[in-house]
């Protein structure tokens, strides 16, 4: 496959080979003239997945991802192109920088975030309790302010008061 090709959609060179020993055998053969050098040769096995698995005494789903060759009823040959996978990678390990790096800034702004409202949430109850502080202290010169005033009217009946108490001083020392 020359760098102008296109790769298969699916990915696939060979595909519904029936696992019989004269295919294992070509695939042997395949590999041993394949470029290690630009490709990988990668084989799958198809077929039913459930039965395999209930025969074997696994659970129904063991299989569902991947088959192992020697249950399958026939095999995929993938060709792997090691540049494009390198390309790949080496562009899946640009990407991944990338939202790495997005990633720190966005917990960077998110820190940030969470500290400038738990500031504005410490402000605002240090507000709060200024605020409460305030209403007592204006509740207690309330209260002082109406005892001072008792304390004044008192103060004001006193002359009166000691008025007439002079006023019965007098009358008794004249009588």
């Amino acid at each position: 496959m020359s760098t102008d090709q296109k790769p298969l959609p699916h990915g696939f060179a060979f595909h519904d080979m029936p696992n019989t020993a004269a295919n294992r055998a070509l695939i042997k053969r395949f590999r041993a003239f394949l470029n290690r050098d630009r490709y990988d040769m990668v084989v799958r096995g198809n077929g039913p997945r459930v039965a395999p698995a209930v025969a074997s005494g696994q659970h129904p789903k063991r299989y569902r991802q991947s088959l192992p060759l020697p249950l399958s009823k026939s095999l995929r040959v993938y060709m792997v192109d090691r540049v494009t996978r390198e390309q790949n990678h080496r562009e899946w390990l640009k990407q991944n920088d990338r939202i790495n790096v997005l990633t720190k800034e966005v917990r960077q702004h998110n820190d940030t975030l969470r500290t400038a409202l738990f500031e504005r949430d410490c402000a605002r109850k240090e507000a709060e309790s200024h605020l409460l502080a305030f209403h007592r202290l204006e509740a207690t010169l309330v209260t002082k302010q109406a005892e001072v005033n008792r304390v004044n009217r008192r103060l004001n009946e006193m002359p009166r008061l000691s008025l007439w108490i002079e006023s019965l001083f007098n009358y008794f020392k004249r009588g």
